[in-house]
């Protein structure tokens, strides 16, 4: 016989590992993975643009370098991330490939490894007729394969490969093998993020894939890799890059959630300024979470007022949320917002909405994501069938 106490300490059991189930997998810090050099921004080569880059090995610097959209390789291309790419040539058999040693990964969890990628835009007419394709791996593992990197004139193809690493640390590499002619691959707003299989692709959810900010710890951008922007926006960190005694003018107050970068939304022309992205993949009827960590810049003269949409949905009060800084080190704030799909596809849009007349005011945001959450029916059949196999258990063993 199971006693009544035992019946119900089993049934609480598996009622908490049903709560466990609907809350999990949200993203947290020390979600990405740091890599060096992401957006090809750490140093200028004089065109054509071959030579060394920061942070990765080439095989040839021949046939590898950087370029921005008025150099020969990235010319007339609407560059990502920044204002430069990385690009890698194939040339008659000479194949570059770029690589550079990443760790902090966890065995067993899920990845993204996330990439921007183009064909010179002469690719298939001359100079260049020739197309290039692009190999990512990690370690052994292969990560993505495209065998024909067509010319996605002017803006970038986005791959997103979900991966399992089964070593904590190894070499990623990138290369451009085709096999004949000159060709040219162009990369740019590289990643790699911790996330479950419920989420929902967000292209550089938590900025680690954007240009390292300059030595002051800020660089005003609207080409932030995977977002659209409007106004004044940027990337930050909490103190200057390559001169740490430099406290960074928007990331000066708060702990940085994830990895080292965050997003700045300023208004300080009386215009709204906003960060957007088109998800696709939804379930039309399924439940998600939304997730972020928000901040404010320390010294505004004003509050920043935060407006969150995703889709016909806000969540934020229609005059926008006040968003006070977190002060010191402490952590940012963590928001959370349930969100029913009512089509495959929604735009996610944050915005800083306090146009005050002579307001400076500027939002920090960081680690975004949006996962699916269980059918609360789900939920308690997985709690009755937990409950059920504990009892079946309880049976065979007393």
């Amino acid at each position: 016989m199971v006693s009544k106490s035992l019946r119900l300490t089993l049934f609480a059991a598996a009622a908490v590992a049903a709560v466990g189930l609907a809350s999990g997998g949200v993203a947290m810090a020390s979600d990405s993975i740091a890599v060096g050099n992401s957006s090809f921004e750490d140093n200028v080569i004089a065109t054509p643009g071959y030579g060394a880059i920061t942070d990765w090995t080439s095989t040839d610097t021949s046939r590898s370098g950087v370029n921005n959209n008025t150099e020969p390789f990235a010319l007339n291309t609407n560059i990502p991330d920044g204002s430069q790419v990385g690009f890698v040539q194939d040339a008659f058999g000479s194949t570059a490939t770029l690589s550079q040693s990443i760790s902090g990964l966890t065995v067993g969890q899920q990845y993204w490894f996330q990439i921007f990628y183009n064909a010179r835009q002469s690719a298939g007419s001359p100079p260049s007729p020739y197309i290039p394709s692009m190999d990512v791996t990690y370690g052994s593992q292969t990560l993505a394969n495209v065998p024909t990197v067509s010319v996605a004139s002017p803006n970038y193809a986005f791959l997103n490969a979900a991966f399992t690493p089964t070593a904590s640390s190894g070499t990623l590499s990138i290369s451009n093998p085709a096999s004949a002619g000159d060709s040219t691959l162009l990369i740019d707003g590289i990643s790699i993020i911790q996330r479950n299989a419920n989420q929902v692709v967000i292209a550089n959810p938590s900025f680690e894939g954007s240009g390292q900010p300059s030595a002051s710890g800020f660089t005003y951008t609207n080409a932030i890799a995977g977002w659209t922007a409007t106004n004044q926006t940027g990337i930050a960190t909490a103190t200057g890059y390559q001169a740490p005694t430099v406290i960074s003018p928007f990331a000066n107050n708060g702990t940085i959630p994830d990895g080292s970068k965050v997003a700045y939304l300023q208004v300080n022309n009386g215009t709204t300024t906003s960060l957007s992205q088109e998800l696709t993949g939804l379930v039309v009827g399924q439940h998600y979470k939304l997730s972020f960590y928000y901040n404010a810049r320390g010294y505004n003269s004003v509050t920043p007022l935060m407006q969150v949409s995703l889709g016909s949905t806000t969540f934020t009060p229609s005059g926008g949320l006040n968003v006070d800084p977190v002060g010191g080190t402490n952590p940012y704030n963590l928001a959370d917002y349930s969100y029913t799909a009512t089509g495959t596809s929604a735009l996610l849009t944050f915005s800083n909405i306090n146009t005050a007349s002579g307001s400076d005011t500027s939002l920090l945001l960081d680690d975004v994501s949006l996962q699916a959450v269980p059918e609360p029916a789900s939920l308690g059949l997985f709690a009755v069938g937990g409950l059920g196999l504990l009892l079946l258990k309880r049976r065979r063993t007393v």
